[in-house]
């Protein structure tokens, strides 16, 4: 098996390094902190595919928020702690935005673009609007395809598809 990277705490003693997690068995990254500071969301690799978890940051209990045979990445809060927006490539490969629940675990596709969406945050102070990056393919002169990234802001009003994560 490869090496893996970890999330990682430093006690400001400055003499020792352990994984927030408390295992170094996957590699976990894009760590975000909720607004009340109490929970920590953050993606989990285990070798095949990427899944998103919520740490309890006083108890320290890991809860995987996400399942499947696909990738999820790029977690970010809703102010009031309800809410983890994220990217999922759940359907058919391609990334696109999905709001998940906490309170019911149920998730909600809300962008269908075929050149992917990433990097989703909600509004601050609004819980139905999101910004994100998305894909164009083509640009403005002549269809020349190229990285050609625009940031879009989406009013959720009715989901793409709803999904059970569980």
């Amino acid at each position: 098996t490869g090496e893996f990277k970890n999330v990682t705490g430093q006690y400001f003693n400055g003499y020792s390094t352990e994984a927030i997690n408390g295992e170094f068995n996957s590699f976990d990254s894009a760590p975000a902190v909720s607004s009340d500071g109490t929970k920590l969301a953050y993606v989990r690799f285990d070798g095949d595919f990427q899944k998103i978890f919520v740490m309890d940051l006083a108890t320290g209990l890991n809860q995987q928020m996400t399942f499947g045979r696909f990738n999820d990445n790029s977690p970010s809060w809703s102010e009031d702690g309800k809410y983890l927006v994220y990217t999922s490539d759940k359907d058919a490969g391609i990334w696109n935005v999905y709001v998940l629940n906490l309170e019911t675990v149920s998730a909600k596709q809300v962008t269908n673009l075929f050149g992917g969406a990433f990097t989703p945050k909600f509004v601050p102070g609004r819980t139905d609007h999101i910004d994100y990056i998305a894909y164009q393919q083509y640009d403005q002169y002549g269809n020349f395809i190229y990285s050609n990234f625009e940031a879009f802001r989406l009013e959720m009003r009715t989901p793409v598809k709803v999904h059970d994560v569980g």
